[in-house]
């Protein structure tokens, strides 16, 4: 449980472990509740009870690392979004630029070609957004 909570990151393998460890321990305690329960004296019973009540049960995190790859899953499909859009954008400078380039080759700027260049700036300023 400690390496799951230092790293923050739990695999289905250490998932399986503490599963085991955890049930382990709630057969320990239920073993512990059946001597409890047959004690003669009221004083040692109730002192017993109440510490063993006081034991919390633990729970098991949820696996947020499936590919093993030591990233939390969630942060792994953030990056391959961010990796895309990052590409997005670049193709579309580079298309922007590529046009930029064709207006300019003749040294005039036509209205339309002007229209037609704020157009793909716009594109590829919402896709660096």
């Amino acid at each position: 449980m400690d390496d799951i909570q230092k790293d923050n990151i739990n695999t289905p393998e250490e998932s399986a472990d503490l599963a085991k460890e955890i049930s382990l321990a709630e057969d320990k305690k239920a073993a512990a509740q059946t001597l409890v329960d047959a004690l003669l004296s009221e004083h040692a019973k109730q002192t017993l009870q109440t510490e063993l009540d006081e034991l919390t049960p633990i729970g098991s995190p949820q696996v947020n690392d499936e590919n093993h790859n030591g990233v939390p899953d969630k942060e792994d499909s953030l990056f391959d979004e961010t990796t895309k859009a990052y590409e997005a954008a670049k193709n579309a400078e580079a298309v922007a630029q590529k046009a930029r380039e064709e207006v300019q080759a003749d040294g005039v700027v036509t209205t339309h070609e002007h229209t037609q260049l704020k157009a793909i700036q716009e594109d590829l300023k919402h896709k660096k957004a």
